[in-house]
């Protein structure tokens, strides 16, 4: 028996399976070992399983290095652990890292097989991480995301790993597309193309009681109130699970809210409690009225879906619809191409959304997304995906438009201007193009360059962006070799655009000091911190006249101020930063800005990250005061602090609100807190977090000591009245005073 075939007979064993499916019987074959692979399949088609494969042979037979990259961060954790689960019993080395944008991970030479996501493989390859050089193959997760607003540091980052290393193989997952063929041309591999999907997929329409499959078969459904109404009360009598796709956020929640009064009559007792207890595990995350809302929808066993979520929330929401628990999850379109969350059905409310250019039918790959989360493997023999029609005209042209019909070829988007700009500025600094030559030539081995057939016009784009660099001070030409500056290769490296890099130096280079206000508007006036927080309409002529009044103290300029057409908007997202590290509560900005938990925390991890790309910037220039005072807002961005708070959060469990609360008790250092009494301690934040703080402070202190300690005095005196009275009393406040710090765990 070959090593390969060895190696599947352990994989097998490793799934608990006996037979590989049709689509892997076609694409695990000895001979492409050593091939360029792009597999296109359905979801659910066991790709996963091919390339884990693959990977396995990559280093326990040829002895090399393997990298599996995905789109986002929270497919990349789901890989890693159902990877390490699976075969972290064959001796390897799993590794992943999906943050940390500045920085070699020297560490991560320490593994085998390294799991990332796009960003973080194309942040290595500028900081040229030695240990790729050892690389044997890059699985690369939905490949189809080259079509995406990640696809140009994807395409990017395989050219420049072709050309570093030219014997690596390149194994890529994608949907099927149309064009597969092309993204086999690109890496010169081959293409394993299947329609195979072990659940069977049924797309239909549902128009009044009946529902029009793609097969010719029908479905009736009982009508008793309207369309999603019917076709959700049916799916539950039927002991199954609904995805809702609907174009919003708003109205992903209301139409949650209006289902929750049929979801709610088919929880049993055991789903009850399994809600119950999600909710009680993150009960003290919850800060805001919103979350709250949003836990109480979890317990009527529908809820929505949307970036506005704050992640513990999230990830618990998408936890309950796992398990079973949740029956009917009402979702933008984003989910779909996120976490892999099957149900039985998948409900398109409706195919249209909200553009620059108004109300515009989805494309139809994005149809297809959608309708692939339909049938959950092992559970259901079917999966069906419906799509809601109005009348008899709208059924055949919805059929016609999204049914019967191709997905769109994918398309290259190295054209975007402001990722072609970072992009350029890397593969200069990291000398993997010098001359005109040599540039033409990379850009010729592009997914572009095989999708258009000619690169002239990107060419006379990166024409002018060249120009552009050269002017800002990041590139030169020396000799005709082209080469980036010093302060060019450190932009590179911070992974910002170099525009926002530009901007930032114009503002600092003659400053010593900075307000708080004067910072956060240099961080707001960066490509990164975009889309901005828009206000509404009834707040735009307050913000203007707020900002002709204040302009000056901001560093902005009369051109800045007249000729910007996102100054009011930026004055306004730098408003919101302000408050956050003013210690506004996030109740108070939700109630005053309208701003969702999960896109507050979203955008402060951008800010946070240019605060910290500041400070980079500042060190170069030898600006040792702006270098301090980003690192000090870096840390309060973080936090939502004000300075005097920073030491204080430091501390394990220690956030804004229970530092504040110690700050106003008088314990303002580490060395305060060490040196207080316990009880106190456990007055102002509970009884579990001084705990968990008292022990991580090598603290010594007896729990049961302390509640003695508390009541000593008092049950002195009563004792002297009445022994038997007293003995009652103690005992009924000792209760109530276990009562009330457990309590206060969860209000802090």
């Amino acid at each position: 028996m070959s090593d390969f075939n060895e190696l599947i007979a352990k994989v097998k064993d490793a799934n608990n399976i006996l037979e590989f499916n049709e689509m892997q019987i076609l694409a695990l074959k000895e001979e492409y070992c050593d091939s360029n692979l792009i597999i296109a399949s359905p979801t659910s088609s066991g790709k996963t399983l091919v390339a884990e494969i693959y990977l396995l042979y990559t280093i326990l037979i040829k002895h090399k290095r393997a990298i599996f990259i995905s789109p986002l961060k929270a497919l990349t954790s789901e890989h890693y652990n159902s990877f390490k689960k699976k075969y972290e019993s064959f001796g390897l080395k799993i590794g992943i890292s999906t943050g940390d944008l500045d920085s070699s991970s020297k560490y991560l030479e320490n593994y085998q097989i390294i799991f990332l996501t796009f960003e973080k493989l194309d942040s290595l390859i500028r900081h040229r991480a030695s240990w790729l050089h050892t690389l044997g193959l890059l699985v690369i997760d939905e490949i189809h995301n080259i079509d995406s607003d990640r696809g140009a540091t994807l395409e990017t980052t395989v050219v420049e790993l072709k050309q570093i290393l030219p014997s690596m193989r390149i194994i890529g997952l994608s949907a099927t597309i149309p064009n597969a063929s092309q993204l086999a041309s690109w890496i010169n591999g081959k293409l394993i193309y299947s329609e195979y999907r072990p659940v069977k997929l049924k797309k239909g329409i549902l128009f009044e009681n009946k529902i029009k499959f793609d097969d010719n078969t029908i479905e009736y459904i009982q009508t008793k109130n309207n369309s999603i109404e019917d076709i959700v009360i049916d799916t539950l009598e039927k002991r199954k699970q609904a995805l809702v796709f609907t174009n919003t956020r708003k109205n992903s929640e209301g139409l949650a809210k209006k289902l929750q009064n049929i979801t709610k009559n088919y929880l049993d007792e055991k789903e009850k409690k399994i809600i119950a207890k999600a909710i009680d595990d993150i009960d003290y995350l919850l800060t805001t009225d919103y979350d709250k809302d949003v836990a109480n929808n979890l317990l009527q066993g529908a809820s929505f879906h949307h970036a506005g979520l704050r992640d513990s929330l999230r990830n618990k929401t998408e936890e309950l619809f796992k398990q079973g628990a949740l029956k009917i999850l009402v979702s933008t379109p984003t989910l779909a191409a996120g976490v892999n969350l099957p149900a039985y059905r998948v409900i398109i409310h409706t195919v249209h959304r909200h553009t620059a250019n108004g109300m515009l039918p989805i494309p139809v790959k994005e149809y297809v997304q959608m309708s692939g989360r339909a049938g959950r493997q092992g559970y259901d023999t079917i999966g069906e995906s419906i799509l809601i029609a109005k009348d008899d005209l709208e059924e055949e042209n919805l059929f016609e438009k999204y049914v019967y019909a191709l997905p769109e070829d994918v398309e290259s988007q190295l054209g975007y201007v402001p990722v072609l700009r970072t992009q350029l500025l890397s593969i200069i600094a990291n000398e993997i193009v010098f001359n005109d030559e040599s540039l033409e030539k990379f850009f010729n081995e592009t997914f572009y360059a095989i999708r258009f057939g000619d690169i002239n016009s990107l060419m006379q784009k990166i024409e002018t962006l060249l120009r552009e660099l050269i002017n800002s001070g990041f590139v030169k030409i020396d000799k005709g070799v082209i080469k980036a500056t010093e302060i060019g290769k450190r932009i590179s490296e911070l992974y910002i655009d170099p525009l926002s890099a530009y901007n930032i130096i114009e503002k600092i280079k003659n400053q010593d000091d900075l307000t708080n206000k004067e910072f956060l508007m240099i961080v707001v006036n960066t490509i990164e911190l975009k889309p901005y927080f828009m206000p509404g309409k009834n707040r735009v002529q307050q913000l203007e006249e707020q900002l002709q009044d204040e302009y000056k103290d901001l560093g902005i300029n009369t051109n800045e101020l007249w000729d910007d057409h996102e100054i009011i908007e930026k004055y306004y997202t730098m408003t919101i930063l302000n408050d956050w590290i003013s210690e506004v509560s996030e109740q108070d900005l939700l109630n005053n800005y309208d701003i969702l938990p999960g896109t507050l925390h979203n955008k402060l991890y951008n800010t946070s990250w240019i605060c910290y790309a500041i400070g980079e910037i500042a060190k170069v220039l030898d600006k040792t005061i702006v270098h301090k005072q980003a690192i000090l807002m870096e840390k309060r961005i973080k936090q939502g602090v004000k300075e005097e708070l920073l030491l204080l959060t430091e501390l394990p469990n220690i956030g804004r609100a229970r530092a504040r609360k110690l700050y106003q008790n008088h314990y303002r250092t580490v060395s305060d807190v060490k040196s207080a009494d316990p009880q106190i301690l456990i007055n102002i934040l509970g009884l579990k977090i001084a705990q968990k703080l008292l022990e991580h402070l090598k603290v010594e202190f007896d729990i049961n000591t302390i509640f003695i300690k508390q009541e000593s005095t008092e049950e002195h005196k009563i004792l002297k009245k009445d022994e038997s009275k007293a003995t009652k009393k103690i005992t009924k406040k000792k209760i109530k005073t276990e009562a009330k710090l457990q309590k206060s765990l969860f209000e802090y």
